[in-house]
C-alpha cells in the first residue's frame, strides 16, 4: 500500500520481501515513490514477516536512488527481526531509522 500528501510517500509494504514475485511488487512499489513529487518517502516495515539479502538489496537500492534525487528515505516500524538484521549488517547506521510515523516526519 502506498500513501502520499505534499510532503512525503508512506510506503506500507506487508508479507515477505525475498526472492520472487513479492519482490517484482516491492521494486514496482519503490519505483512509483521515486517518481513521486514529495521529498520524502518514509518505509513502513511494520506488517512486513519476512525479508531475505534480496529485499535488503532493494531497501539500499532506494536509499542510492533516494539519494540521487534529493529525497530522503526514513525506515519506520521496524520489527524486532529486521532490527536485528539492520543491527547485524550495520545498516541502522546507513538508514536513517524511526520508532514510529511521528518521529520519522521529524527527521
Amino acid at each position: 500500500m502506498t500513501a502520499a500528501d505534499e510532503h512525503f510517500v508512506h510506503l506500507k509494504p506487508a508479507g515477505r520481501i525475498c526472492l520472487g514475485e513479492k519482490l517484482g511488487e516491492f521494486q514496482q512499489m519503490t519505483a512509483t515513490s521515486l517518481d513521486a513529487a514529495p521529498a520524502r518517502i518514509i518505509l513502513d516495515l511494520a506488517e512486513v514477516t519476512y525479508i531475505d539479502s534480496s529485499g535488503i538489496g532493494e531497501i539500499l537500492k532506494l536509499f542510492l536512488e533516494s539519494r540521487n534525487r534529493a529525497k530522503k528515505l526514513v525506515l519506520v516500524n521496524l520489527p524486532s527481526a529486521i532490527q536485528k538484521i539492520m543491527k547485524n549488517a550495520k545498516l541502522d547506521a546507513v538508514f536513517t531509522i524511526a520508532g514510529n510515523l511521528d518521529e520519522a516526519l521529524k527527521k
